[in-house]
């Protein structure tokens, strides 16, 4: 699955995007990433969240420590609670 997102998002997505994927054969684990829009994780001991608004992560700041996430990087999420990253390279270009 990993693999299949990075193709993907390195050789087929313009514009401005985030992504949250899940596998249905594999729920115990998302991807994510985004290319240009806001997109914080939210993490506590027990658990994570993702958010695109900044008033969430305001409202939510004393249960989750909220971080930015990097632009252009693949980030896997279990249900552990664990969280690896993995940068991507855009091998197209657009032209205009």
């Amino acid at each position: 699955m990993r693999q299949a997102i990075k193709n993907v998002i390195e050789q087929k997505l313009i514009g401005t995007w985030r992504l949250v994927v899940m596998d249905a054969k594999s729920p115990n684990c998302l991807f994510t990433t985004t290319n240009s829009s806001l997109l914080l994780l939210g993490k506590s001991a027990d658990s994570i969240v993702l958010s695109s608004s900044p008033d969430i992560a305001t409202a939510n700041r004393k249960k989750y420590l909220f971080e930015k996430l990097e632009k252009n990087v693949l980030y896997e999420i279990t249900d552990e609670c664990l969280v690896s990253a993995e940068n991507l390279t855009k091998k197209m270009t657009v032209q205009r």
